[in-house]
């Protein structure tokens, strides 16, 4: 896009259009680090509430959650002022680093639930919360910014915790790992354990 607004049409210059790609490369890759810089910022302010996540008082609490997503707002009232495209490329970058940084907490050994009740509140809980971090991100996304797909994950393992018959948790187990082929074994073996 950049390229056919700066560059005459007609025009081949093979040693110059390649000059041209890589000035434009090394501008993605400045945009790509300014945004990286942008979002540092925010998610050192909510470690700490990534930190509380699956953790005893997890469970009967909405605060890390809430807290993660209002911070996030406050933050994306100051990107909104980005252009368009770089405003969608912040949006993509923090919901990713949001669902890396949930499913962590989720797989990190914290919590283990007891009891089959305890991992069935856990899944809904979990449900839950993907579905406010999801409705948060469209609120503030433009149109056509997929926001769904990261925190369907998330739902997948929640239904693995709250699976009582084994057949069903084998085919939960599988599509899951169509949807995410670059899980590990010691994921999966954790997720497991946190059944109890």
């Amino acid at each position: 896009q950049t390229q056919a607004r700066h560059w005459p049409p007609g025009r081949h210059d093979p040693p110059a259009e390649d000059k041209f790609d890589r000035m434009l490369n090394t501008f993605q890759n400045l945009r790509d680090e300014a945004a990286r810089l942008l979002l540092e910022e925010a998610f050192l302010d909510l470690e700490v509430h990534f930190d509380d996540l699956f953790t005893s008082k997890w469970l009967p609490s909405s605060i890390p959650v809430d807290t993660i997503c209002v911070t996030l707002e406050d933050y994306f009232q100051d990107y909104n002022h980005l252009r368009e495209k770089n405003f969608e490329y912040v949006i993509n970058e923090a919901q990713n680093l949001v669902y890396k940084k949930y499913i962590t907490a989720m797989l990190s050994k914290k919590v283990t639930f007891k009891t089959a009740e305890e991992a069935q509140q856990a899944a809904t809980k979990i449900v839950k919360e993907a579905n406010q971090i999801r409705a948060f991100f469209r609120r503030i996304a433009p149109d056509g910014v997929n926001v769904d797909w990261p925190f369907e994950v998330i739902s997948m393992l929640a239904e693995v915790l709250k699976c009582q018959d084994i057949e069903m948790l084998s085919l939960d187990l599988h599509g899951m790992l169509e949807k995410c082929p670059d899980i590990t074994e010691e994921q999966l073996l954790r997720l497991l354990s946190l059944r109890g």
